[in-house]
C-alpha cells in the first residue's frame, strides 16, 4: 500500500505492515543534501508511525552521489538511527544491482539496534526477513 510520494522517492507499507518500503526514483540523480536529509527523516517518521520492524530501501533507480559522505553518516548516526531505534527496527536491507552495493555487510554498530544488509537478490532478501532472531 503505498502511503507516501514525493519527486524523489515513493514509500510502501507492504507484508501486512511489516515492511516499510523505500523505492528511490531517478530524480534523486538531481538531489541537493537538503532533499535527502529530509527524505530519510520522512522515512524514519513513517517507521516511527506504523512500527514496521523491518525496513527495505531499493537502491536501483538512485543517483545521489553524496549520501555516504562522512558528514551525511554521522547526521544519519545522531539523528536517523535513533529513529529507527525507537520504531523498533530489527532488520534493514539495502536491494541494488549487484555493482551497486558495497563488497561486505556494513559492520554492526553500537548505535543501531538492527542488522543491515545488501542484497542484489529479492528471494534471498526475503528469505533473511523472515528469519527471526
Amino acid at each position: 500500500m503505498k502511503i507516501y510520494e514525493n519527486e524523489f522517492m515513493i514509500i510502501n507499507l507492504i507484508n501486512q505492515d511489516q515492511t516499510l518500503e523505500l523505492l528511490w526514483k531517478p530524480k534523486t540523480a538531481s538531489m541537493t543534501t537538503s532533499d535527502f536529509k529530509a527524505a530519510l527523516y520522512v522515512y524514519a517518521c513513517f517507521a516511527i508511525e506504523y512500527h514496521t520492524p523491518r525496513l527495505l530501501v531499493h537502491i536501483h533507480e538512485f543517483g545521489f552521489r553524496d549520501a555516504m559522505s562522512d558528514a551525511l553518516t554521522e547526521w544519519r548516526n545522531q539523528h536517523i538511527f535513533p529513529k529507527y531505534n525507537g520504531a523498533g527496527v530489527i532488520k534493514f536491507a539495502f536491494l541494488g544491482h549487484k555493482e551497486q552495493l558495497p563488497p561486505q555487510d556494513p559492520p554492526q554498530t553500537d548505535l543501531a539496534n538492527f542488522q543491515t544488509r545488501f542484497f542484489s537478490d529479492r528471494l534471498e532478501l526475503e528469505n533473511w526477513f523472515n528469519i527471526e532472531d
